[in-house]
């Protein structure tokens, strides 16, 4: 199949707790449809880390849904490539989008920043010819991740 030119999206996350917490929230993969509403499915395939069996480490995959505001379902796995708690990690994504991830979160008193970096091709013909809502329904998807981050660790006691 013939495959897209690359998608390039960056996005910045802004929330009102340490590092350490916003880390432990993004790496607890199968929770994060409970937070954030585009995501349908998340499964941790398997865990290459001592902690908790819900977080990924190097090496760990896990199997992703997302439902997009345009009406369809991207389904694919993402491979934890590099990790450097709590601080950056680098994946690379296989499925209905093929490439590379990169979250850098940064602490700032009581904010942490999540700068998250997705570059990804795809070989399905409807992203294709959708590409020109691809900015909206991505910045869409990530405000409402935000958003969702933010009211579940509002509502934690950590």
């Amino acid at each position: 199949m013939r495959e897209s030119a690359p998608f390039h999206f960056t996005t910045t996350w802004r929330s009102d707790a340490d590092a350490a917490t916003v880390w432990a929230t993004l790496i607890d993969v199968d929770r994060w449809p409970q937070w954030w509403p585009e995501i349908s499915s998340a499964q941790l395939l398997d865990a290459r880390t001592s902690s908790a069996p819900a977080v990924v480490g190097p090496g760990s995959r896990a199997r992703l849904e997302i439902r997009s505001a345009l009406g369809f379902t991207l389904r694919f796995g993402i491979e934890v490539q590099v990790e450097d708690p709590p601080h950056a990690m680098m994946f690379t994504a296989s499925g209905d989008l093929n490439g590379v991830g990169h979250w850098s979160l940064v602490e700032d008193g009581p904010v942490t920043t999540v700068s998250i970096l997705w570059c990804v091709t795809t070989t399905r013909s409807l992203i294709r010819l959708l590409r020109p809502l691809a900015p909206s329904t991505h910045a869409l998807a990530m405000r409402s991740g935000n958003s969702g981050l933010n009211k579940w660790l509002s509502q934690r006691a950590w």
